[in-house]
C-alpha cells in the first residue's frame, strides 16, 4: 500500500492542567505522560473531563493554568493553527463538506496550509483514501457514504496533514454497532504503525487490546492511570473498581 512519507512521531505531556469555565472546575490539576509512538486510552464517565482535556492540548481551548509539551518543548506560546497542523483530531461527529468529493475533503488542508499544488495534492489524498480502504470513493459525495465510511474519510484527512499525534474523541460513539469494529481496527492499525495517539473511547475492548497506558478520569482529575493490565485486573481505587463493574 502507498501511503506518503509520516512525521516523525513526538511525545506528548500534559503538566498540571486546570480549565474552569465560569465557577464550574472542569479540569484539576491534570497530567498526562504519552511517549512517542505510543497510544494511550482515556477512559471515565460522561462529563469527567476526557473531551475538554483534548480540546486542550490541541489548544482549541487554552488552560487557566499548566503547561503542554511536545518532545519536552512547551507549546502554549506557539501559534495554535501551527501547533493543530502537528495534532491531527478526530471527532465523534465527521464534519466533512457536503459539497464537496472525499478527495476535496481530505486535500483541503494540505492545499490551503501547506501549499500544495493540485497534483501532489491529489497523490496525497488517494493515498490516504487507500491507507483508510476508500480510495475507490474519492470522487462522490460525503452524503453517499455510510457513517463508518464518513468517519474513515474523517481520519484521512487528519492524517493527510502528516500530524505528530493524533486525538481520537470519541470517534466511533456516532456510529452503528456493526461499523465501530473497523472504525477500531484503523485506529489501532495507526498505533503499530507507531502514531503517538490519545484515544478518548468507552469501548473497553480496545482499551485493553490496543493500548500502551490507560487513564481514568473523573471529576475532571485523573484518578488512576496503568498499563491496561494492571488496570483492568487489580484497580487500586474503589472508584475505578466500581467504573468497571459497570461497564464490563
Amino acid at each position: 500500500m502507498s501511503t506518503p512519507a509520516k512525521s516523525e512521531p513526538v511525545s506528548l505531556a500534559a503538566k498540571d492542567i486546570h480549565l474552569s469555565f465560569g465557577r464550574n472546575a472542569v479540569l484539576r490539576g491534570v497530567d498526562l505522560d504519552v511517549p512517542a509512538g505510543t497510544t494511550t486510552v482515556v477512559i471515565g464517565p460522561s462529563g469527567s473531563g476526557k473531551s475538554t482535556l483534548l480540546r486542550v492540548l490541541n489548544r482549541l481551548y487554552e488552560p487557566d493554568r499548566g503547561d503542554i509539551l511536545l518532545d519536552g518543548r512547551s507549546v502554549l506560546a506557539d501559534d495554535p493553527d501551527a501547533l493543530r497542523q502537528r495534532i491531527g483530531m478526530v471527532f465523534q461527529q465527521f464534519n466533512l463538506f457536503p459539497h464537496k468529493t472525499v478527495l476535496d475533503n481530505v486535500t483541503l488542508a494540505p492545499r490551503k496550509l501547506k501549499g500544495l499544488g493540485a497534483d501532489a495534492a491529489r497523490e496525497l489524498g488517494l493515498a490516504q483514501l487507500e491507507r483508510v480502504g476508500l480510495r475507490h470513493k474519492a470522487d462522490v459525495r460525503p452524503a453517499t457514504l455510510s457513517g463508518g465510511q464518513q468517519q474513515r474519510v474523517a481520519i484521512a484527512r487528519a492524517l493527510a496533514m502528516a500530524p505528530q499525534v493524533m486525538f481520537f474523541d470519541e470517534a466511533t460513539s456516532a456510529l452503528d454497532p456493526e461499523l465501530v469494529k473497523g472504525i477500531l481496527a484503523l485506529i489501532a492499525e495507526l498505533g503499530r504503525d507507531g502514531m503517538t495517539m490519545v484515544v478518548v473511547t468507552h469501548e473497553m475492548g480496545f482499551a485493553q487490546s490496543a493500548a500502551d497506558a490507560v487513564v481514568f478520569m473523573d471529576h475532571g482529575a485523573v484518578v488512576e492511570s496503568g498499563e491496561p493490565d494492571r488496570l483492568f485486573d487489580g484497580a487500586e481505587t474503589e472508584r475505578l473498581r466500581q467504573f468497571l463493574s459497570q461497564v464490563l
